[in-house]
């Protein structure tokens, strides 16, 4: 369970909505049988699991129960399509290890962001983008890029 937590934490889905999808064959057999609701069960176990934590408190409440339920098809989705995937799988441990699969699952994650990312959430995320750039660089400048202050400070 550890581990499934620890996989499913690691997924940023604000990071991956625009980058490209490069996956091996363990990433990719994930992801072909992972149908839309099954993928919006790993996502909705993510906000879940955020939702514990107290710097969200206010902005997302989950009951327990509604955190067990959410948990529980997780995991019982996550089991099934491992066993589904256990040739991949085992071909990836055989020539890259541990390091290997947990690559292949951080892909899957990825993969899993991009294929339900919505037009509005792509929109949300154009215009934090474009706040951001007028906050540290100065508009009319060359090509924009002169930074008006260090955010690396």
């Amino acid at each position: 369970m550890v581990k499934f937590k620890k996989f499913m934490g690691s997924i940023t889905l604000f990071a991956f909505i625009s980058a490209p999808l490069y996956g091996g064959v363990l990433a990719q057999c994930l992801l072909q049988h992972s149908p839309k609701d099954k993928r919006e069960t790993l996502v909705k176990w993510i906000v879940a699991t955020y939702a514990q934590e107290p710097m969200f408190k206010g902005l997302v409440a989950v009951n327990k129960s509604q955190y067990q339920k959410v948990e529980n098809e997780a995991v019982n989705f996550l089991s099934q399509l491992l066993r589904t995937c256990s040739p991949q799988m085992m071909q990836v441990m055989a020539t890259q290890g541990l390091k290997g699969v947990e690559s292949e699952m951080n892909l899957y994650g990825q993969g899993i962001a991009q294929s339900l990312s919505s037009p509005l959430l792509q929109k949300k995320v154009n215009l934090l983008g474009q706040k951001i750039t007028q906050m540290f660089f100065a508009p009319g400048r060359g090509n924009g890029a002169t930074p008006l202050v260090n955010p690396f400070k």
